[in-house]
């Protein structure tokens, strides 16, 4: 996914606030697992279990980023995640771990 962060997401020094990170990462990572979804397997996108974020480098709100998620694993009950954003150089900005169980 491409995305551009509006200005509201911004933390007192203008650049993308962790949470921001985090919302993004939650539901990028649930449509990758809603790609795999069927009736009665993950359809309604399950609970969010764990969600690590690593902050590398801040992003300025405005610049366009880049989201790249995948599904690691996926079984009945839980499914890992992993995901990436970069800047608009392709520079990694945080990286996610996202575990969830099918509800």
């Amino acid at each position: 996914f491409t995305y551009i962060p509006p200005s509201f997401y911004a933390n007192p020094l203008g650049n993308l606030h962790g949470a921001a990170h985090s919302l993004i990462y939650d539901n990028c990572t649930t449509l990758a697992l809603a790609a795999i979804a069927t009736p009665g397997f993950w359809m309604l996108g399950g609970v969010s279990r764990v969600l690590d974020v690593k902050y590398v480098r801040g992003l300025k709100v405005g610049e366009e980023v880049t989201v790249e998620c995948e599904v690691v694993h996926v079984g009945r009950q839980a499914a890992a995640l992993r995901g990436v954003i970069k800047d608009k150089d392709g520079r990694v900005a945080s990286t996610c771990e996202h575990d969830k169980t099918n509800i």
